[in-house]
């Protein structure tokens, strides 16, 4: 115990001591972990791409998870509202009942969605799909199951680790998870054993070995939470409250995956369009994901422990840092050795490919700032600023997608990742415009709608 009590010392010490190697000690682990988990997305295709129908059945396979990640967004809020209300032990308790609850029912629509008369409505009418892409479809969304129900399990461990400021650790899970996937991708491969099922396999075991390591990591932690008179108990409605709107902005972003595979499925250019998409994708999202823990990075160093310039400088660092990843696949050893043999693309798919990471190099630079801006929007307690800018990028995805489809300014296999590109940049600056006009109300509005005090215990 008395360990333990230098552990939280040190985590508190870090937070009022943000150098920048403290920060970046706290964001590297977390970059690092959300590359890895979507790093095992780019393995798994590796075995689906391999399967009977090659690059379409990767495309479908894609298409199948974009419909389970939209619905395990109903919970999308959960880590930042596990963050913000689990600091007792009553309060981690009731988030992380809540957490199951949701579990269960999006295990439920999950099932539903994969039964008639819903299949055809969703993987046909919907999506574009037919035959083969449709049952390939409408089974991976089934298999996701248990891979779903383990991801909302592991949302305690994650938020317990992320508030102790132990990013190492909760990476630590994480890159087990890699290293399984890794493993098992050449070796189903080698066997045989490729295809959509086996894809569902190979993301669902490491997934299970991940939660198991996190749990046994941050149990300490949680067994060392205090529960007095002195700490907010967070019943469940007053947490389900809070992360609803950060859930329904959740699903809006799952929401324009799917959107982008409608229009693209409309698209046809000799059946390249969607395999180059989602390959790009595949690559471009990891990164994103990376960015994006700038919120957690925010909310762990807010403004009154952590100079606001210094932060945005590092956010503007990291982002750069991350954007100039995806330029690496733009040298054709790399693109012949990623995009052909690999993801078993022919010449033409390599080139389409290349030319697209070049052009959405940009995004994890938007996303690092996108995370920065959601990030004080959590802690000033403003969900519906957070919401706001995720309906924008919705919109906007739409919108653009929609023109561009009828203009044709742009090729097919590039217009999800420009969309996705702006869109992103309009929905930072819509929560940013939004913190503003939040700022003008608690300086000129009612006392009463004022939001808590930013600091490093949420109250």
């Amino acid at each position: 115990m008395g360990d333990m009590t230098q552990d939280v010392q040190s985590g508190e010490e870090t937070a009022r001591d943000p150098s920048w190697w403290r920060i970046s000690r706290f964001f590297v682990p977390l970059a690092v972990q959300a590359f890895s988990q979507s790093l095992t997305y780019l393995l798994v295709a590796s075995i689906v791409s391999h399967g009977r129908l090659g690059a379409q059945e990767q495309a479908a396979f894609a298409q199948g998870n974009a419909l389970l990640f939209l619905l395990g967004a109903l919970g999308g809020g959960m880590i930042t509202t596990g963050m913000v209300f689990g600091r007792s032990r009553t309060g981690m308790e009731n988030f992380h009942r809540l957490s199951l609850r949701i579990a269960g029912v999006v295990a439920v629509l999950q099932a539903l969605v994969c039964v008639q008369p819903f299949a055809h409505i969703t993987f046909t009418s919907m999506l574009g799909l037919e035959g083969d892409l449709a049952r390939v479809a409408r089974l991976t969304t089934l298999l996701g199951i248990p891979m779903q129900f383990v991801f909302f399990v592991r949302n305690r461990s994650t938020a317990l680790l992320y508030n102790e400021k132990k990013s190492g650790l909760s990476n630590m899970g994480t890159m087990a998870r890699i290293a399984f996937t890794a493993v098992l991708a050449p070796i189903f491969v080698k066997a045989g054993l490729t295809g959509f099922f086996w894809g569902s396999v190979a993301m669902t075991l490491p997934v299970v070995a991940e939660t198991l390591i996190a749990e046994a990591l941050s149990r300490p932690y949680r067994l060392a939470l205090p529960d007095d008179d002195s700490c907010e108990k967070a019943p469940i409605a007053k947490q389900f409250h809070f992360t609803i709107p950060l859930s329904m902005g959740g699903i809006m972003l799952s929401l324009s995956t799917v959107m982008v595979a409608v229009f693209l499925s409309r698209v046809d250019e000799g059946g390249y369009t969607l395999p180059v998409h989602y390959i790009m994708m595949g690559v471009i999202n990891p990164l994103g994901f990376a960015a994006m823990r700038m919120q957690a990075v925010t909310i762990a160093f807010p403004p009154d422990v952590c100079p606001r310039g210094r932060l945005r400088r590092f956010c503007l660092v990291a982002g750069l840092a991350l954007s100039a990843v995806p330029l690496l696949f733009t040298v054709p050893v790399v693109a012949r050795w990623y995009f052909g043999s690999v993801q078993n693309l022919d010449a033409a798919g390599i080139g389409m490919a290349t030319r697209a990471m070049a052009v959405v190099a940009v995004i994890p630079l938007l996303q690092a700032l996108r995370g920065h801006a959601e990030g004080m929007a959590a802690l000033r307690r403003r969900p519906n600023a957070i919401m706001a800018g995720q309906a924008m990028y919705l919109a906007s995805i739409v919108i653009l997608l929609f023109s561009l489809l009828e203009t044709r300014a742009v090729p097919g296999y590039l217009m999800g990742g420009v969309s996705v590109m702006v869109a992103i940049a309009i929905s930072q600056l819509t929560v940013r415009a939004a913190l503003v006009w939040n700022d003008f109300e608690d300086s000129y509005g009612d006392p009463s709608r004022r939001a808590p005090g930013i600091s490093g215990q949420p109250r």
